[in-house]
């Protein structure tokens, strides 16, 4: 959500320098929601957010990793 009515920006990509990929919306809100399509499974990626005209947030710590293929064993490590 933001203070004020906007448009919609997501870029993401599995470089940070290189966000390859983005999602727009030229709607302007004050709620922004916006699908990335085309991930690749288990795979990094990073992401930078805000509107058409400027980057709101984005760096290094912005990253998710996408889900296993269904069926995929995977190691996880959790800490409680």
């Amino acid at each position: 959500n933001t203070e004020t009515f906007s448009d919609s920006k997501v870029s993401y990509g599995t470089t940070l320098g290189n966000m390859e990929f983005s999602v727009t919306n030229s709607f302007l809100t004050k709620e922004h929601e916006l699908q990335l399509v085309n991930l690749s499974p288990n795979t990094l990626y990073f992401y930078s957010i805000g509107s058409m005209s400027f980057v709101l947030q984005g760096d290094s710590e912005n990253f998710f990793t996408t889900s296993p293929v269904i069926g995929a064993e995977k190691k996880v490590r959790s800490t409680l």
